[in-house]
C-alpha cells in the first residue's frame, strides 16, 4: 500500500517537472523566434537605409549631370524612367521616387486669380466661396488693411479669436490653413498645387499638376491628350501649344526650375524608411551645386 502510495507520488512529481520543463522550452523557444525576429528587422531596417542611402545618391547624380527633359530619349536608368510632375516612379526595385519641380506649382505670393477660380470651381466651390477664399488669400499677402470684398483683415480674424493676416508673403506652406475659406477644400489641393517659395515667379507647363492643367487648358479633350503626351514621354513646347494653343510668356514657359521637391520610400523586408526633402540645384557654382534643405524622414 504504502510503495503503491511512493510510486503515486513520484508520478506526479514526474509530470509536475515535466510540465515545467515543457513550458520552459516553449518560453525559450518562444524567446528564441522573438529575438530572430527581431534581428532579423533590425537587419532589414538596417538594409533599406543603405538602398535608400544609394538611390538618393543615384539621383543626385543624375540631377547634376543629365538634362532634365522626359521628352529626350535616354538609355540612363534613372533618367528614362523620372518626371518632374509628382508622379511617382521607381528607381530601383526596392526605392520608390516622387519629384515635383516648384516651378510647376502656383506661387500663394503672387498667383493669377482667375487661375485660383478655376480651380476652385473644379473642386466643387461655388461663386461666393471662391471668391472668398481668393480675396482672403490676397488680403493676406498685401501690405494694407484694405478689406477686399469677400475678404478678410485684422478684424474678421480678431473676432473669431484668431491671428491675421500677415500682411507679406507666405512664410511656409503650411500657413495657407491659416486664411479665411482655405478649409472649404481639401488640404491635399494646396500641398499639391501650391507653394510659398518666395522666387517662383513663372509656371512651367511641362511640369505643372493635373488640377493646374485642367484649369489653365479647359478643354477635356486637349487636356487628355496632353496628358498622354507626358505619360509617353513625348510632350514637349511644340505640340503642348498646337493641342492647348496655350503659348509662353512672361507667367508661363517650358523652362524646367531649379528648385525640386523629393520624396523617397524605400521598402526591404518587413521595414520601410522614407525620406522627403527640397534640392536647390545651382549648378554653375563650383562650391555648391547641390543645396539639400528642409530634410523630413519618415512622414
Amino acid at each position: 500500500m504504502k510503495q503503491a502510495k511512493s510510486m503515486g507520488i513520484a508520478l506526479v512529481q514526474v509530470l509536475i517537472i515535466t510540465t515545467i520543463l515543457s513550458l520552459l522550452g516553449l518560453y525559450v523557444t518562444s524567446t528564441s523566434q522573438r529575438h530572430v525576429g527581431l534581428a532579423q528587422n533590425v537587419k532589414d531596417s538596417f538594409e533599406a537605409k543603405v538602398l535608400l542611402a544609394q538611390a538618393e545618391a543615384e539621383l543626385i547624380h543624375a540631377l547634376t549631370t543629365q538634362l532634365r527633359d522626359e521628352s529626350v530619349v535616354t538609355d540612363h536608368e534613372v533618367t528614362k524612367k523620372w518626371n518632374f510632375h509628382g508622379k511617382p516612379f521607381s528607381i530601383d526595385e526596392y526605392t520608390s521616387v516622387v519629384m515635383q519641380d516648384y516651378n510647376g506649382l502656383i506661387n500663394l505670393n503672387s498667383f493669377d486669380r482667375q487661375l485660383v477660380s478655376i480651380m476652385l470651381a473644379n473642386e466643387g466651390l461655388q461663386g461666393s466661396d471662391i471668391q472668398k477664399v481668393v480675396d482672403s488669400l490676397l488680403d493676406w499677402v498685401d501690405v494694407d488693411d484694405a478689406h477686399r470684398l469677400n475678404g478678410a483683415e485684422r478684424q474678421s480674424y480678431s473676432s473669431v479669436g484668431k491671428i491675421g493676416p500677415r500682411n507679406g508673403y507666405f512664410q511656409s506652406l503650411d500657413e495657407v490653413f491659416s486664411v479665411k475659406g482655405t478649409q472649404l477644400v481639401r488640404p491635399s489641393f494646396w500641398y499639391d498645387n501650391f507653394t510659398a517659395l518666395p522666387d517662383i515667379s513663372s509656371l512651367t507647363l511641362t511640369h505643372s499638376t493635373e488640377d493646374i492643367l485642367a484649369a489653365l487648358i479647359r478643354d477635356d479633350a486637349a487636356l487628355g491628350t496632353v496628358l498622354q503626351l507626358r505619360e509617353q514621354r513625348s510632350l514637349n513646347m511644340r505640340n503642348f501649344i498646337a493641342e492647348t494653343g496655350v503659348e509662353d510668356d512672361e507667367s508661363q514657359n517650358f523652362i524646367p526650375g531649379n528648385r525640386l521637391r523629393i520624396k523617397l520610400v524605400t521598402k526591404y523586408g518587413k521595414e520601410s524608411i522614407s525620406t522627403r526633402f527640397d534640392v536647390w540645384l545651382n549648378l554653375r557654382s563650383l562650391n555648391k551645386p547641390v543645396y539639400i534643405s528642409n530634410r523630413v524622414w519618415n512622414k
